[in-house]
C-alpha cells in the first residue's frame, strides 16, 4: 500500500487544527507504516507511477500495467481476455467480471486503450474480495481512469 505524503498532511491540517494534535497524529502515523510496512512517496512519485502504467497500456503492455497497479494497491491482479461475456455485445467497451476475477474487452484493440483498461480495474478494486459484489459506480471508475490519465 502506498501513502501520499501532501495528501496525508492535507487531512492532519483539515482534521486536526491544533499543532498538539497535528504533532500526535504524525507520529501515529509513522507506527501505523511501520507496523503494517505502508510506504510513504511523494506527488511526482505518484504521478511518475501513473505515467508509468499508462504508458505501458498505450504500448500494448496492459498485462504488465495490471500487474503493477494490482501491486501497488495490494489486490490480485486480474485476468484480461478479449470479447465481453454473453449480454453485454457491443453495449460496453469493457466489462469486469468480479466472480472470475476478469477484464474483458470487446475487441483487441480496446487492449491499448487506458481508459477502458482503468476504468474496469476500478471495478476489480471496488469489489470485495469476500463476496465478490460489485462496489463501484461508473462515475467514479471514470474518474479514476482520467485522473490517471492526466499524466
Amino acid at each position: 500500500m502506498v501513502l501520499c505524503k501532501q495528501w496525508a498532511h492535507q487531512k492532519l491540517k483539515k482534521h486536526y487544527p491544533t499543532e498538539q494534535l497535528r504533532i500526535f497524529f504524525s507520529k501515529l502515523l509513522r507506527e501505523i507504516v511501520k507496523l503494517n510496512k505502508v510506504r510513504i512517496c511523494s506527488v511526482r512519485e505518484m504521478s511518475d507511477f501513473k505515467f508509468v502504467v499508462v504508458s505501458l497500456i498505450l504500448n500494448g503492455k496492459p498485462e504488465e500495467a495490471l500487474a503493477i497497479l494490482s501491486e501497488h494497491y495490494n489486490v490480485n491482479t486480474p485476468k484480461l481476455r478479449v470479447g465481453l461475456p454473453k449480454g453485454h455485445k457491443a453495449v460496453a467497451y469493457g466489462c469486469y467480471t468480479s466472480k472470475t476475477e476478469t477484464i474483458s474487452v470487446l475487441s483487441s484493440e480496446f487492449l491499448s486503450n487506458p481508459f477502458v483498461i482503468l476504468h474496469e480495474f476500478y471495478h476489480h478494486l471496488r469489489s470485495r474480495n469476500v463476496d465478490k459484489v460489485h462496489r463501484g459506480t461508473e462515475k467514479n471508475a471514470n474518474k479514476f481512469a482520467l485522473e490517471f490519465m492526466k499524466t
